[in-house]
């Protein structure tokens, strides 16, 4: 667990902000053995330890298979729990005490005898309990001490948070495009405080994420971000990048547009383009295939054309001997005034196979420059066409979207 750094790693730790992507469920808690036990403590500490004593018992009982073990448990947790003035008596009513002393008089020793009685004590403890619970050092001391996976086992992600955003991508092998990958990379992309500074002498300037991430069978890698300004209106930067390709990478050696996938408004899906790409690549490394969908979209609340690819699985892909790689890349345009736009270019690439970091890095820092020098001097630069695709994906999936 600790050799885990990961930002989505289920095996870290869980932080102080994991909590608050989370909303925690009482039914998912009990039936979690360690956060039952913490959630006993914080009954025991607080004086309410027959809750959970009385659970504890009552799922013990329904697991006795004979008449004989289970009228003498039942007459345990009675005189435990039910009777006047027991031990741990439960502030029950009237009528389900009487509902368990008629069936125990009558013979009626089943599984679902304290059924009743256990509903209403699951209702106060939800009502109650479990919020001063979730509030309280004995949950947060727990939490901080357990895996991510924990907050997944007994919580529900919230929308509109990192975590939310991120697990869009799975393994990166899902063609579909949804709205949570362009979020994603919008707020990754804009947050300055997820991004450290490694070159501020180069142009466009060069950041690495703070966290890293994993995605399938890619771990423990960071995301790297590329800023220039370049002096055209955002509108007529976006036209360049419809038009041409100024991201074609420099060592393509060849390109196949393979499908166009529709927009499926049911499925949430976005417009796409599967594309394969093979590039060459100088020793150490040997020629890499990148098989990848590609979408685009205008978000009108911020004013951004965001374009994207990802690395998917294709079963029509054409078959190669070459070493599949896998990407997360999207150019973000962001408009400074009438005359400029800031070109934000992301970067999570994994090349596969024991390639130093140094090797990467150095690798994308050319890439983006080349991506800059080709918006700045497209007209010259004799860019390749693209097809009309990526401006129909720009068109199906909504001019006025607002991610």
């Amino acid at each position: 667990m600790a050799s885990c750094r990961s930002f989505n790693c289920k095996a870290r730790l869980a932080s102080h902000q994991d909590l608050e992507y989370f909303n925690i469920e009482f039914d998912a808690m009990l039936d979690h053995a360690e956060a039952f036990n913490s959630f006993s403590l914080f009954l025991e500490m607080t004086h309410n330890e027959e809750y959970s004593c009385f659970i504890k018992c009552v799922s013990e009982y329904r697991l006795l298979r004979f008449d004989k073990g289970r009228r003498q448990m039942a007459q345990e947790i009675v005189d435990k729990f039910i009777q006047e003035f027991s031990p741990y008596q439960l502030n029950l009513n009237s009528e389900i005490k009487g509902n368990i002393f008629y069936n125990i008089h009558h013979g009626n020793i089943d599984a679902t005898l304290f059924d009743w009685a256990e509903s209403n004590v699951i209702m106060n403890l939800r009502e109650y309990l479990f919020q001063l619970y979730l509030k309280s050092d004995v949950f947060t001391t727990f939490i901080l001490s357990q895996p991510l996976q924990t907050l997944f086992q007994i919580g529900v992600l919230k929308k509109d948070n990192p975590l939310y955003y991120i697990s869009s991508f799975g393994d990166l092998e899902s063609k579909k495009f949804i709205k949570e990958n362009f979020m994603f990379l919008k707020h990754l992309a804009l947050n300055d405080c997820s991004w450290k500074m490694i070159d501020s002498c180069q142009n466009p300037t060069c950041f690495k994420s703070n966290h890293q991430f994993d995605f399938g069978t890619s771990k423990n890698s960071r995301f790297y971000k590329f800023e220039s300004i370049l002096p055209f209106e955002m509108k007529h930067l976006g036209q360049i990048l419809l038009k041409y390709n100024p991201t074609k990478k420099f060592n393509l050696i060849e390109s196949k547009e393979l499908s166009y996938v529709p927009k499926k408004k049911e499925q949430q899906r976005y417009a796409s383009i599967i594309s394969q790409e093979t590039c060459q690549f100088q020793w150490p490394l040997s020629k890499r295939d990148f098989l990848f969908t590609e979408s685009g979209t205008y978000d009108s609340e911020d004013d951004l054309y965001i374009f994207c690819k990802k690395s998917c699985k294709y079963e029509l892909a054409p078959k190669t001997r070459n070493e599949r790689s896998s990407i997360i890349e999207a150019i973000i345009l962001q408009p400074i005034d009438e005359e400029s736009t800031k070109l934000i270019q992301l970067y999570f690439i994994d090349l596969k196979g024991m390639i130093p970091r140094s090797i990467t890095t150095n690798y994308l820092k050319k890439q983006a420059k080349i991506v800059n020098d080709n918006c700045l001097n497209h007209l010259v630069n004799n860019l390749p066409l693209r097809s009309e695709n990526l401006w129909l994906c720009i068109q199906e999936n909504g001019i006025n979207n607002r991610l």
